[in-house]
């Protein structure tokens, strides 16, 4: 149990106060012999034993109640963390977060991931023997600890620049506990709760909530929450590095909290490439600052790598951003389309003139031919979806890493077949009403296919205006909506590749598409976003699936002069610069372990419904969810009060009577 103002209970010593006033009235009253009442006294002497306990009572109750008073101002707060529920427990299921997010050092000194072994260690004393089993976030491997001291110093659990999937560790450990059923058993989380790795809105917490609901004897859930934020923190995240004429273009966004994020403030930034190092001053204000640099490139350097640094502070695994950079490939893309002018007009849109390195051939539906698209950055299929062996070739396509943008086809498909693909189905079209149109009024800025220009300015999304549109049914990531909340332009991943569905086409009785001022765009940057699998170097973020060596490749080579003391070269877990085969790789840790926003407790609730769930804060913070009995401590006190006015009624109107005859 705590308390929030412990400091009331100064007021303890008011709890005498009825002590005091009962020996006052003792002394008040002085006993004098006088033989007519000796009688009386006589006859009442056999009920004055029971009067007696009576006062006391009354005082006990006194006192208790004025007790229950000050710890209701005391405001008690009772936490079932480390209560009677945990007796019996016979193995816990610890699962370890070890995103960057975990590296802060929100006291200055010691980091959020070093406070979690010293509290399991004493928990751990209090289970008598339970057996730790441990999760973490990186190495996704159950792993028995022997002792909880292992757990300090360990490089398992050492914080890393990954992010953390919170609902996927809980999947895993809901499926141990299936697999291997046990005595009584609880899992415990250590977290810094950041938002982005927890993901409350996943499908997959309804997976969690009911195989532990279904075990015989389903786990308590402890949640070890390190809330703590240090009152400032920088960071920095890269979103491009171009060579442009000689030039490299960075553009990135630096991030910033603390109590004067409102205020404008020159920061000092370190520039490296290829580990040659400058120094940048840069102007930030607000909580996030959009910036673009054009840097001169010396003669002869086509590529290279490097970083933007930022003073350290409090949270040193955001303040650094690394990227490659290398000439623009030259890109191909391939066009199927139903019509001669559909097909001229994406021609144009993904080779237009002026724009150097962008090639565009185009065939016309039905395809006769097996596609053979292995060097293919991007495909855009406007028409049925493929059938037979055309369908296998395009899946075939994406999970290697191919692009494809599908369009819908202007002449209604002749069978079902035709109108699925990836679990995507084209609907029977809409005519928009007469005088109207079918507008797109929400999409992503941020990130994506239509995120905000370098100049942060927003693509022309808005402007566009159909007059038929095929309604898209299928499930993944929504991009943008029409007016009516339906979905206009639908993502869907499909192993290392990428497909775009979009609701309307390039021809004027559908819609204003052929103007270009959005499809050209979007083409584009999806060309460019299929040819990154080409170029020589590439930048991913900490643990992407495309870091992993083919088995003719050497151990990764660290380049960058950041590389820690102890020589760790390891690119899925440690941000940097890493040569593999013959490429090279940025890795940066996640954008969302560069937010603030961590998980409340009211979302808490709802992920882990129906099941016993209890937090516990560290550092000295309150327990979040710790239960408030002021209330029951005001009940309590006015339950003893009551009590005590009954205990002082008068008796019966006869014994009334009786007294009032004898003085």
């Amino acid at each position: 149990m705590s308390f929030t103002d412990p400091w009331l209970f100064w007021a303890l010593p008011a709890v005498a106060i009825p002590v005091l006033i009962h020996l006052i009235n003792l002394w008040r009253h002085r006993s004098r012999p006088w033989a007519a009442m000796e009688f009386l006294l006589k006859a009442t002497r056999e009920t004055h034993g029971g009067r007696k306990i009576r006062h006391y009572i009354i005082l006990c109750l006194r006192m208790l109640a004025l007790l229950l008073l000050i710890a209701a101002m005391a405001q008690p707060l009772l936490s079932p963390f480390l209560g009677f529920k945990s007796s019996g427990v016979q193995r816990v299921l610890l699962i370890l977060d070890r995103s960057a997010s975990m590296g802060t050092r929100s006291d200055g000194t010691t980091s959020l991931q070093q406070a979690i072994p010293p509290v399991i260690a004493e928990t751990m004393e209090t289970l008598k023997g339970a057996r730790l089993i441990m999760l973490d976030s990186v190495s996704w491997k159950l792993q028995e600890i022997p002792t909880p001291e292992a757990l300090a110093g360990s490089s398992s659990t050492s914080t890393t620049d990954t992010a953390s999937d919170i609902p996927g560790l809980f999947m895993k450990a809901a499926d141990f506990l299936k697999d291997t059923p046990g005595g009584k058993t609880e899992i415990w989380v250590a977290s810094d709760m950041q938002i982005s790795d927890w993901m409350p809105t996943s499908h997959r917490w309804e997976y969690v909530r009911s195989s532990l609901a279904a075990l015989p004897n389903p786990p308590s859930i402890r949640i070890l929450a390190l809330r703590d934020r240090p009152a400032s923190n920088r960071g920095i995240r890269i979103h491009d590095a171009v060579r442009e004429d000689n030039a490299l273009i960075l553009d990135f966004t630096v991030t910033r909290y603390d109590s004067g994020d409102k205020d404008r403030e020159q920061i000092p930034l370190v520039l490296s490439l290829n580990n040659i190092r400058t120094e940048l001053n840069i102007s930030v204000s607000g909580t996030s600052t959009r910036l673009t640099r054009k840097i001169p490139l010396p003669p002869g350097m086509e590529s290279g790598f490097g970083y933007l640094s930022l003073p350290d502070d409090s949270q040193p695994r955001d303040n650094t951003a690394y990227f490659v950079f290398s000439p623009p490939p030259e890109i191909r893309v391939e066009i199927m389309a139903q019509t001669p002018d559909i097909a001229g007009i994406l021609t144009n849109m993904a080779a237009p003139p002026g724009i150097e390195g962008m090639k565009a051939s185009s065939t016309l539906l039905p395809v006769r031919l097996p596609l053979l698209l292995d060097k293919t950055p991007l495909v855009i299929w406007q028409g049925p979806f493929p059938k037979d062996n055309k369908t296998a070739n395009l899946d075939a396509y994406t999970r290697n890493g191919g692009t494809i943008l599908f369009l819908p086809p202007v002449y209604e498909p002749k069978n079902a077949e035709e109108r699925k693909f990836l679990e995507v189905t084209w609907l029977p079209r809409e005519q928009a009403p007469e005088d109207t149109y079918f507008r797109i009024t929400a999409w992503d800025r941020e990130s994506g296919i239509l995120r905000n220009g370098r100049d942060k300015n927003p693509l022309p999304v808005s402007g566009v205006r159909a007059i038929v549109r095929a309604p898209i049914h299928g499930t993944g990531e929504t991009i943008a909506t029409w007016d009516d909340g339906s979905v206009a332009l639908l993502h869907i991943p499909n192993g290392e590749g990428d497909a775009y569905f979009l609701a309307t086409a390039p021809d004027y009785t559908w819609s204003n598409l052929a103007d270009g001022h959005l499809l050209l765009p979007v083409i584009q940057r999806l060309a460019r976003q299929g040819a990154d699998r080409f170029l020589p170097q590439l930048s991913l973020h900490v643990a992407d699936d495309r870091l992993q060596p083919s088995p003719d490749e050497s151990n990764p080579q660290r380049l960058d002069d950041k590389a820690p003391p102890e020589g760790r070269i390891s690119p899925w877990i440690m941000a940097g610069i890493y040569r593999m085969g013959e490429r090279n790789f940025s890795t940066n840790i996640p954008p969302g372990e560069l937010t603030k926003e961590q998980l409340q407790n009211d979302a808490l609730s709802s992920i882990f419904q129906g099941l016993h769930t209890s937090l516990l804060g560290i550092h000295g913070s309150e327990p979040p969810l710790a239960v408030e009995i002021w209330k029951p401590c005001l009940l309590l006190a006015l339950f003893c009060l009551l009590a005590e006015a009954i205990l002082q009624l008068p008796g019966s109107t006869k014994s009334g009577r009786h007294r009032s005859r004898h003085p």
